[in-house]
């Protein structure tokens, strides 16, 4: 024994009190002594230090309580705990009242130092045997509550101890067995091998173990597997197992892991396929338990019914699906079942949990035992998986309810993976769809996550943007956000509204971005939330509104030309009205039919600008067809319908001199430039055409014209008139202004022309002229 020794030595004389612990630690150095010089303070001490006092030593004579008093007091509460009274007043009569009340010895003070060696080996002796004492009932209570069985032999033979699982399993009870010789239990031949072999092995080896076998009180053998160890203090402990179940049990369970290894692994269980699968568990459940049927149950969805989804019938080999049970007409079975992981019900009619399936379910299928286990999910019960036995009542080992609990377990696997396969299904459908419509849509479209992760884009979004689809796929939104910042006109801005939006995952946005390279889009953001509220992410969405945009500026200068129209509409119209009223004048006076052909022509020349002017109205387009038009010949139809200008006065340079256009809305513009020259300039007024670079050079053949591209630079008219003074010419097309002070012209042929030429795209400039006096207009047909 080397274990350390902690001694409470209570003494009212405090100096003997130290001579004594003096003493106990030189004769023994593994005993450590504190002292209290009253009871009061011993009891305190020992309160404090519960699991470290090893013994108490005590005078006998002390004032307020006496060391008997304080024996009793402490033997309330430490019934074992070595105590030893160590006393100066000796009398037969103290120390027959000591050990009467507990104390594990007694000793008498005497003179010399031999006292305290005859006390320190008092104190070693109790309290190896306390420690021995409380080691063994540990054990003791411990080998009680074992399932194994477990005996201790003492060293002749006989049995000092085993347990009731020990004593069962010969047919015995403890009691009928402790001091009794162990052959009692084995027959003769057995003996003589224990006690020529088995037990000399013991002896030298200090174990054993193997096969033996015994005798049941009946007189039946029992194999058996025995487990002995030699003790140190003689005999030793023996450890019996009956092989003969065990052996059923191993059987058992490998059938039943083999089993399970096979459902775990069909395609059926794997892929989903709930009916095939559960169609092959319950044929291999009734096999491996043995049962000639077994059932899968399902709860509906609102849990008021328990529906039979499969019933196998082993001797007939056939599935069916079951009844139906009433939920709240079973509560007891149902109670039961979502209470515990399986029930083994031994007689179905004589257990409270199911006699109430008697009159609806056991009777009329012959049940007499059953095994439920339960299905799982998420902590709540939906379903049970049943093994019946019709023959009568069962036992059901626990190997067998594991193997229930298992065989649920793979239902419900089962059942999950097809949930599983139709989400994924569902999901792919989804899925699929989605990418149909995002490659459908002509927006481009990206999604980003919380984290800034992409999770989804298409095709017209990388187009839009021109970003390589292996950034796109990498998923970083930053170096994407690099890409497009690059390519818009304002990248500055661009990125604080995007990370302003970031910042702010609850807003809608909507605006438009101008590109670098001129182009529009409109961008559309809104945050990707889910039906609860929570928040995943953020959409952007792109569209080329470039088009629309131009479309949107056409109108508007259509909408502006319009406005314009009415008061053109009149001032176009009036030239040809008046060469009309002119000519039929001159007619009347001269009596010249020559005067009335012109004015038909004059009329034809109006009807050709009402048609145009009808055209322009139902199209809402100034310029509608266009073609390569010769300006040489469109000037001479133009003259006609002028009064007050001979064709000498109008001379083309550059003839022929082709323009692409609408020959209708160029015809009203040299209508109103020619008209205007001669207004301001009289009927001798020369007027001057050419083409400006660009424009095929005078004198191409005609032939060779309508293989000639149109002028590319536009044409020019120049006349000898008064021309326009430099502060005036900002002011020219704005309709109703005139220069004339006196004329009765309205001012809208020259907003006229400004109409004409902006529909055409080209722009028109005034100078002076260069050849004659008066005014140059250059229209430059190339922008």
């Amino acid at each position: 024994m080397s274990e350390r020794i902690r001694v409470l030595h209570v003494d009212d004389q405090p100096e003997f009190g130290e001579l004594v612990a003096t003493f106990l630690q030189r004769v023994d150095d593994r005993i450590t002594v504190v002292t209290e010089s009253s009871v009061a303070d011993g009891r305190d001490r020992l309160d404090a230090e519960t699991n470290r006092i090893d013994c108490v030593v005590s005078d006998y004579d002390m004032p307020g309580m006496n060391g008997i008093s304080f024996l009793e007091d402490v033997r309330e509460e430490y019934p074992t705990l070595p105590f030893i009274l160590f006393t100066g007043k000796g009398s037969e009569e103290v120390a027959s009242e000591a050990i009467a009340a507990g104390a594990t010895d007694y000793l008498q003070k005497r003179g010399g130092t031999e006292q305290y060696e005859l006390l320190a080996n008092r104190i070693g002796n109790a309290v190896e045997q306390y420690r021995y004492e409380t080691e063994r009932n540990r054990v003791y209570r411990a080998l009680e509550t074992a399932t194994q069985a477990i005996g201790l032999i003492d060293e002749d033979g006989h049995y000092v101890y085993l347990n009731e699982a020990y004593a069962n399993l010969y047919g015995y009870e403890p009691d009928d067995l402790v001091g009794e010789h162990w052959e009692v239990l084995y027959p003769e031949d057995e003996t003589e091998r224990f006690n020529e072999e088995i037990l000399p092995r013991l002896e030298r080896e200090g174990r054993w173990t193997g096969q033996s076998r015994g005798i049941h009180a009946d007189g039946t053998p029992i194999p058996e597997r025995l487990s002995l160890a030699q003790l140190d203090t003689g005999g030793h402990v023996c450890v019996v197992q009956d092989v003969s179940e065990e052996r059923r049990r191993r059987r058992r369970q490998k059938r039943q892991r083999d089993a399970l290894l096979e459902l775990l692994t069909h395609e059926a269980v794997i892929s989903g396929s709930f009916d095939r699968a559960v169609r092959e568990i319950t044929e291999t459940a009734t096999e491996v338990l043995d049962v000639p049927s077994a059932n899968v149950w399902l709860f509906d969805g609102d849990g008021t019914t328990l529906s039979c989804v499969d019933r196998y019938d082993r001797e007939a080999d056939a599935h069916e699906s079951g009844p139906d049970l009433d939920v709240e007409e079973q509560p007891a079975y149902v109670d039961a079942i979502e209470e515990n992981r399986a029930i083994a019900v031994t007689d179905v009619q004589a257990d409270p949990r199911t006699a109430g399936l008697t009159d609806d379910y056991l009777e009329p299928n012959d049940v007499a035992a059953l095994l439920d286990a339960t299905l799982h999910s998420e902590g709540e019960v939906i379903g049970v998986v049943c093994h019946e036995e019709h023959a009568g009542p069962r036992e059901w080992t626990d190997d067998e309810i594991k193997f229930a609990t298992d065989v649920a377990d793979i239902v419900h696997r089962a059942l999950r993976n097809r949930d599983r396969r139709e989400q994924q299904a569902t999901l792919e459908f989804q899925r699929s769809l989605l990418r149909a419509q995002q490659d459908a849509i002509l927006d481009g479209m990206i999604v980003v996550d919380d984290d800034r992760r992409i999770v989804s884009y298409n095709e017209r979004f990388a187009d839009l943007w021109d970003v390589p689809v292996d950034v796109l796929e990498a998923g970083d939104d930053a170096v994407v956000l690099d890409h497009v910042a690059r390519r818009v006109a304002d990248p500055e801005a661009f990125r604080s509204l995007v990370d302003r939006l970031y910042d702010d995952p609850e807003t809608t946005s909507r605006d438009e971005i101008e590109l670098a390279d001129g182009r529009v889009y409109d961008r559309y953001t809104t945050p990707v939330t889910g039906a609860d509220g929570a928040h995943y992410g953020r959409l952007w969405m792109f569209r080329d509104v470039t088009e629309r945009k131009h479309r949107e500026r056409r109108l508007e200068r259509q909408a502006e030309q319009f406005d314009e129209l009415a008061s053109v509409v009149s001032h176009d119209l009036q030239t040809p009205l008046a060469t009309v009223r002119g000519r039929l004048e001159l007619a009347l006076e001269a009596d010249d039919a020559d005067h009335i052909e012109a004015a038909m022509r004059a009329l034809d020349r109006a009807d050709e600008l009402r048609e145009d002017l009808v055209s322009v109205l139902r199209s809402r387009d100034v310029v509608s067809e266009t073609g390569t038009v010769d300006l040489a010949t469109l000037v001479e139809t133009v003259i006609e319908s002028i009064e007050r200008i001979e064709d000498d006065r109008v001379t083309v340079v550059d003839a022929p001199l082709p323009v692409e256009g609408d020959e209708n809305a160029i015809r009203r513009l040299l209508q109103n430039l020619i008209g205007n020259s001669v207004e301001h300039g009289g009927p001798d007024v020369r007027v001057r055409i050419g083409a400006l670079d660009g424009a095929p050079p005078a004198g191409t053949p005609d032939d060779v014209l309508s293989e000639s591209d149109p002028a590319v630079g536009g044409f020019f008219l120049e006349d000898s008139g008064p021309g326009i003074p430099p502060e005036r010419r900002d002011d020219v097309f704005e309709p109703g202004f005139t220069t004339k002070e006196t004329a009765t012209g309205t001012g809208m042929g020259m907003a006229s022309v400004d109409q004409i030429v902006d529909a055409h795209g080209w722009t028109i400039t005034i100078d002076d002229a260069t050849t004659l006096d008066g005014v140059r207009f250059e229209i430059r047909t190339d922008g």
